[in-house]
């Protein structure tokens, strides 16, 4: 692994932190007398502890990417951050991981063009379950950021992203576009 600058950090975590507040900003409960924002968004959930987040990656066996670590931090998962999708929380991350992810990944390894399940982390999904959103820990960046699936069990696979920040900038994108935010 390529040696990391301490100016490549501070940039990364600058980065990172502006993504965040964007993506916060981007997704405030509408005004209620706000005709033109119809789609109520809820706002993200009170920070994880570090030990949750530490008993997580215990769990799934991997430390988890580093944008995802800090988001965590700082929202312990977001209820309909997307007008129906989920963003797991930590106990639900593990949960999910450990009982479910198998079961509703193997039918789809084909699609997203995987062999086997390793190193995939569901980390949100859609009201019963019919989309998720993906790590995928085998591709991985000199930052230790994991590529994102966008998978839909009916249209398939919709996007990959590069990273959690990609992931957040889109959905923020999508939400200002469906008026969900102030754009």
């Amino acid at each position: 692994m390529p040696e990391i600058t301490l100016n490549q950090i501070i940039d990364a975590v600058a980065q990172l932190r502006a993504v965040v507040a964007s993506t916060v900003a981007a997704l405030r409960l509408p005004d209620p007398d706000d005709a033109s924002r119809p789609y109520p968004i809820a706002p993200p959930s009170a920070p994880a502890l570090q030990e949750h987040i530490a008993y997580a990656e215990s769990a799934l066996g991997m430390r988890l990417p580093p944008s995802y670590r800090h988001f965590l931090s700082l929202h312990d998962g977001w209820i309909d951050v997307d007008l129906g999708s989920d963003l797991l929380n930590v106990r639900a991350l593990v949960d999910f991981n450990r009982s479910q992810a198998e079961a509703a990944l193997d039918p789809i390894l084909d699609e997203i063009e995987r062999d086997t399940t390793e190193g995939l982390i569901v980390f949100g999904t859609t009201k019963g379950d019919n989309s998720m959103f993906i790590f995928n820990s085998k591709k991985t960046d000199e930052f230790g950021e994991w590529a994102v699936i966008d998978y839909d069990a009916e249209e398939g696979m919709l996007d990959e992203y590069d990273n959690f920040l990609s992931f957040l900038n889109d959905t923020a994108e999508t939400v200002r576009m469906m008026g969900g935010g102030k754009g």
